[in-house]
């Protein structure tokens, strides 16, 4: 193995990265010097969690703060009394930027609701790859399925029919069985 390989297989980017290398080499150091170091998934997980709920603050705290600016100019607006083109700019802008706070705050509602999906859009994204992709093929191309049930000692039934919808659990959704 030449030393080129060697730098590949230890380099972070690189296609043929070796993990189990990098954790044995003594001099690697990562590409963020800086990174927190997780104990387990779950406390990776919970840091997650926090870090999306204080994102969603921020972008409360942001709509709030567009609606205060634009009240803080229509306040300045009647304050003044002064050329009526530019009174009449400025409330043209207050109205554009009243649109534009709520705008933000009804996007923030549905993304803290999260789009409704219904079962084969749910089934759509998930199972594209892996083991239950054999299935979800099946439900895209329309092909006919033998399902063989089992009882605790040999057959119970054969049913033949057309994959509707599936789960992870393996329950299926046929019809013409």
């Amino acid at each position: 193995m030449s030393g080129q390989d060697l730098q590949n297989e230890l380099d972070f980017t690189s296609s043929s990265f070796n993990a189990l290398k990098a954790l044995y080499s003594k001099n690697l150091q990562p590409p963020v010097p800086t990174a927190r170091i997780f104990n387990n998934i779950n406390e990776y997980a919970r840091s997650l969690q926090a870090r999306k709920y204080e994102s969603k603050q921020g972008e409360d705290d942001l709509a709030a703060r567009l609606k205060i600016i634009a009240e803080n100019k229509a306040n300045k607006l009647r304050n003044r009394r002064r050329d009526p083109s530019k009174l009449e700019h400025l409330m043209k802008v207050k109205s554009q930027t009243d649109g534009i706070v709520e705008k933000v705050a009804m996007l923030e509602k549905t993304k803290r609701k999260g789009a409704q999906k219904n079962v084969l859009e749910r089934m759509e994204e998930k199972y594209k790859e892996g083991p239950l992709s054999v299935l979800y093929n099946c439900v895209e191309k329309k092909t006919k399925l033998k399902v063989w049930t089992r009882k605790m000692k040999g057959l119970r039934g054969l049913c033949v029919g057309y994959l509707i919808a599936f789960d992870k659990h393996m329950n299926l959704v046929s019809y013409e069985v």
